[in-house]
Order: structure tokens, then C-alpha cells, then sequence
């Protein structure tokens, strides 16, 4: 946003493509995810007179977090240009880091992702979208130790962890989904941690455990989803053939 104003970039094109080209821009724009931080304390500094990175992109960012309810602080140094803050802001901004307390079991979890491999946080986990090429986004909050109130947007699957701090295991857990009501009994010792849900066709949300048909082994899941990149950032096999009809090819083998 910064860029578009100083200098044009970015500027829109619509056509065909629009929806695709949004996605992948947003996708490596900080200021999309700022939901995110919710349960995680930010500080931001810049510098008024910095023409390489504006400090736009601090405001726009800061805006939005205090917009959402993120806990946040800003300091911004008159006519400081690029790396030329003060030696005290580092020290300053580590100060208040450092008195921030860890939620490690927030209440509230909110998460946007644009691909499902980034869409783990706290005790919910993104697992299936219902469209491509979209972001997901969840919005989970435990009301007390049995009732969970969600929205959610372009899910088809996900997955609460029922940890003890939160939730009592001895009963039942009650969601409502969307608008919609989903009952887990109380668990078991062997019970697992995590409970999934799925959305299914003409029904709505569902315990996936009871469902009848287990979902299709080929689907778009984390590191299931395209592009092709995702297949070559985690280990990989290949396996290289040692005979052939033809003999140019086995020596080159």
C-alpha cells in the first residue's frame, strides 16, 4: 500500500486472473495476516525520514493491529532515514518484550493462512479449504471448559486439541459452528488429543470420526496443495533407474 502510493507498484489489473494474482500478492504482504497476532505482543519502530522503506508500512501495519485488538506498541523517530535509529530504541523496544507475559493457552485463537502448512496455532489446526487459491480464516473461542463458539471462512476441515487448561476431558464439549451445534462426548483415556471436524455437502459441520466415508485420499492438504515448490522444501526421494533396453542409457546411470 505504501509502494502503490509513493511510487504506482502494485497497482490493480483486473481481469480473468484478478482473484489468483490478489492471493498470491497478499500472501507475502505482512499486513494480511495481522489477525494473527492476537495472543503474540508486537513492537514496531521506524523512521519518519526513511524513503527506502516508508514508514507507511509501519503505520499501516500498527493501524490494523490496534483495528483487531492486537496488543502492540510504536515508536516512530523524527527524520531518522534507513537504519539510523538510535542506539536506545533497540534496547528500549527488548525492554518491553521482555515484560510481555506468554498466553500459552490463549482462550481466543484467530488465524488466517493462505496455504494449510502455515495453518497451525495454539490448539486449532487448519486442515482442508473449500476453495483453492483463497485464504483460509478462524476465528475459535473457548466460553468456558465445554462451550466453544466458532466462525470460520473458506474451511472444509479442522481440528481442536483438547487441552486440559481449557477444556474439561470427564464432558462433553459443545461447539457452535457458523451457526450450527456440534456435540463431542466426553473423552476417553485413549481418547486423542485432537477432535477433527469436517464440512460435508447439503449437512454442514460434522465429528468427522462418525462420518461414514473417510475423506478421499487425494485432496489439497498441508504440503498436499501445489504449487509444485512445496513438493521440493520437504524431504523427497528420487529414485534413479539402473537398467534399460537401451545401453547408452545404463553407462549414463
Amino acid at each position: 500500500q505504501a509502494w502503490t502510493k509513493r511510487w504506482g507498484w502494485n497497482r490493480e489489473f483486473p481481469g480473468r486472473f484478478d482473484g489468483l494474482r490478489h492471493w498470491i500478492q497478499e500472501g507475502h504482504t505482512s499486513r494480511a495476516f495481522t489477525m494473527n497476532l492476537l495472543n503474540l505482543p508486537a513492537y514496531a519502530i521506524h523512521g519518519s525520514g526513511d524513503v527506502i522503506v516508508p514508514p507507511e508500512h509501519s503505520r499501516h501495519m500498527v493501524a490494523e493491529l490496534r483495528t483487531l485488538g492486537a496488543p502492540v506498541e510504536y515508536r516512530e523517530f523524527p527524520n531518522k532515514g534507513h537504519g539510523g535509529l538510535p542506539g536506545h530504541a533497540i534496547e528500549q523496544g527488548l525492554g518491553w518484550l521482555c515484560a510481555q507475559p506468554r498466553v500459552p493457552f490463549p482462550k481466543r485463537v484467530r488465524w488466517k493462512a493462505d496455504r494449510m502448512r502455515h495453518g497451525k496455532a495454539y490448539w486449532v489446526r487448519l486442515e482442508q479449504k473449500q476453495r483453492p487459491a483463497a485464504f483460509s480464516e478462524i476465528d475459535a473461542e473457548a466460553v468456558d471448559r465445554t462451550h466453544v463458539t466458532i466462525k470460520t471462512e473458506n474451511l472444509r476441515a479442522f481440528s481442536l486439541q483438547r487441552l486440559a487448561p481449557l477444556f474439561d476431558p470427564a464432558k462433553p464439549l459443545f461447539l457452535q459452528i457458523d451457526g450450527e451445534r456440534v456435540i463431542f462426548p466426553p473423552a476417553r483415556g485413549d481418547a486423542p488429543a485432537w477432535v477433527q471436524l469436517r464440512r460435508v455437502p447439503d449437512l454442514g459441520w460434522r465429528d468427522a470420526a462418525r462420518l461414514a466415508e473417510p475423506p478421499p485420499a487425494l485432496r489439497k492438504r498441508a504440503w498436499l496443495e501445489g504449487p509444485i515448490s512445496e513438493a521440493l522444501l520437504q524431504p523427497f526421494v528420487l529414485v534413479q533407474g539402473t537398467k534399460a533396453e537401451d545401453e547408452l542409457t545404463n553407462k549414463l546411470c
